[in-house]
């Protein structure tokens, strides 16, 4: 019956972290659904940063700031061998009213 599906970190007692199917009792996701480049790191489309603490802080900031907002350095999720990377966070909001519900 879901139209959507998504997925999520979860680091068991272990150390290793995975994605799973996202839990949908959670009052809010912050998902993947556009990045650049694709090419390079197609890993994340779909996944929900809003499950790990480290990549939600630049969204908070550039949601607080209206301007852009940084990660720190953070171990690439999705990497067949661990690296670094950050994010940046320039969010887009869209005004419904002002498109006539076209975008997005």
């Amino acid at each position: 019956p879901n139209r959507f599906h998504f997925t999520e970190a979860v680091q068991p007692p272990d150390g290793t972290r995975k994605a799973v199917p996202a839990l949908p009792e959670r009052s809010e996701h912050l998902v993947v659904w556009y990045q650049e480049p694709l090419e390079l790191n197609p890993g994340p489309m779909g996944f929900d940063l809003g499950s790990m603490e480290s990549r939600k802080e630049g969204f908070i900031e550039s949601e607080e700031t209206g301007g852009k907002g940084i990660s720190r350095r953070l171990v690439r999720v999705f990497a067949d061998v661990p690296q670094f990377g950050m994010l940046i966070w320039n969010n887009v909001y869209v005004n419904r009213m002002a498109d006539g519900g076209r975008a997005i």
